[in-house]
């Protein structure tokens, strides 16, 4: 969402600029169960404004890191 008023700022900086430096940890588990391992990187990728080549190019690889990308379209859920 964008801002309807108001400034946020991190360290003096818009945060908007901040938010490659930031990170956000939830303390449940937060993938969509609907969305497929790999719909919800892409999902996770947009939010972050990363352009779609280099989220697949990343998702791709921290899958296969983690020997993972059999589950890439495997629901979340399961």
């Amino acid at each position: 969402m964008e801002a309807s008023s108001g400034i946020a700022r991190v360290f003096s900086r818009p945060a908007r600029e901040m938010r490659s430096q930031t990170g956000y940890l939830t303390q449940t588990f937060s993938l969509y169960p609907d969305l497929t391992v790999a719909e919800n990187i892409r999902y996770s990728g947009d939010l972050r404004r990363i352009p779609r080549v280099e989220i697949a190019e990343r998702g791709r690889q921290y899958l296969r890191m983690f020997d993972m990308d059999r589950f890439a379209d495997r629901l979340a859920g399961n």
